[in-house]
């Protein structure tokens, strides 16, 4: 259930997700005959991740979230398991919608983008980054060691969200292929090439779809 995207400062989000949908799903489990009173359990758990959520994610998911979470507890106290199951499966959807958008936000840094991206390509080399970042060979060697990423910062945060989107249906080769595989969605170029003519944003838009 939990999105595997390496960051810096997510530890606290996923085990605080982790312990949500846990504590929600053993709740509404048919076998559970106490599942209304372990609600508080779950209850805390929700209070807990509402903590830990960046600043940035959409408050209206946490409050869906929430609002769902009663929903099941109702359920519960009414008998009625199946709804209770079925509003499960849908605090399972907005929790990894929650989780994406962390994720995805955690990118708006340069390090932890790069970070990222070398994460997702563990098999480019300093060539193909180097192309893939539109820098230097030597600037990318000189990140690898630790420094500062300040100029070509806005690409590479853009490359490391299209990598994301992408991550869960190629390879890291399968990455590297698709952006130098001209398509009729970004009129006939590819991906590298928007992203140099200034068409970043149709590349992420693009990417995000094929994720789905």
């Amino acid at each position: 259930m939990l999105m595997t995207l390496p960051t810096i400062d997510d530890q606290a989000l996923r085990e605080s997700a982790q312990r949500f949908g846990e504590t929600l799903a053993a709740a509404v489990a048919p076998g559970d005959p106490d599942g209304e009173g372990s609600f508080g359990e779950v209850m805390d758990a929700i209070l807990d991740l509402t903590a830990v959520v960046p600043d940035g994610i959409q408050d209206t998911d946490l409050k869906h979230l929430l609002k769902l979470t009663v929903e099941a507890r109702d359920a519960i106290a009414a008998g009625d398991r199946v709804r209770a199951l079925e509003t499960n499966a849908y605090c399972r959807l907005l929790l990894r919608r929650i989780l994406e958008h962390s994720a995805i936000g955690a990118l708006d840094d340069p390090t932890t983008a790069f970070a990222a991206v070398e994460a997702t390509l563990p098999t480019a080399s300093t060539k193909d980054m180097a192309k893939l970042l539109g820098v230097s060979e030597k600037t990318i060697s000189t990140w690898r060691a630790g420094g500062t990423i300040e100029r070509g910062a806005a690409r590479v945060t853009t490359i490391a969200q299209i990598c994301h989107h992408l991550r869960s249906t190629f390879t890291g080769t399968g990455i590297l292929g698709w952006f130098d595989t001209s398509t009729r969605q970004l009129g006939k170029r590819t991906p590298l090439e928007a992203i140099s003519q200034g068409d970043a944003g149709d590349v992420v838009e693009f990417a995000s779809r094929i994720h789905g």
